[in-house]
């Protein structure tokens, strides 16, 4: 008997273990998935692209950026960043994100649910509800932020609308992500 609740309590473990790492994973995906996925949405704004030349500068160094899509709609908020190797990315998400999503965090300006994770090839943040810092969106805020090998994605709503929330949760599931 003593032996079975071992295995038993292994197995449980096991099963617990691997579930957790499913829920917690970010696939690679290219311009043309999140481009798919754009498409489900009925959105007002048409996409912006930008290669070479055409791609603005936001506080970083262009010339790692091979490509960006972003696509705004009201309260909406969709981009795909591709840069040319992992570490290009790596850089931009811990800087630009994850390094002021831990400051709100340890200053308790968030309230709601946050997740975050961050190795060298990739990361996420994945928030639903209420941010009181100027350091990182304020106000209501639901999504998510991605980092997977050489591509960061962002899908956020700062609203918490049903229409918003659904289609930020239709974005993800179409692209794999994981949702708040």
């Amino acid at each position: 008997m003593k032996n079975c609740k071992k295995i038993l309590s292994a197995i449980l473990v096991a099963s617990m273990a691997f579930s957790l790492a499913g829920c917690s994973s970010v696939k690679a995906i290219d311009k043309k998935d999140f481009k798919n996925a754009l498409k489900e949405l009925k959105l007002d704004d048409e996409m912006r692209e930008y290669k070479g030349d055409d791609i603005e500068y936001y506080g970083y160094d262009e010339d790692d950026i091979k490509y960006l899509a972003r696509v705004w709609d009201d309260d909406q908020w969709y981009m795909f960043i591709q840069f040319e190797d992992t570490e290009a990315a790596h850089d931009y998400f811990e800087d630009e994100f994850y390094d002021d999503i831990m400051d709100v965090k340890e200053d308790k300006d968030f309230d709601g649910k946050l997740k975050t994770k961050l190795s060298k090839s990739s990361g996420y943040i994945i928030l639903k509800g209420e941010s009181e810092s100027d350091d990182f969106m304020e106000g209501d805020i639901y999504g998510g932020i991605y980092f997977k090998n050489d591509v960061v994605v962002v899908a956020l709503a700062s609203s918490d609308k049903k229409s918003d929330i659904k289609d930020i949760d239709t974005f993800l599931k179409s692209i794999g992500y994981p949702k708040p």
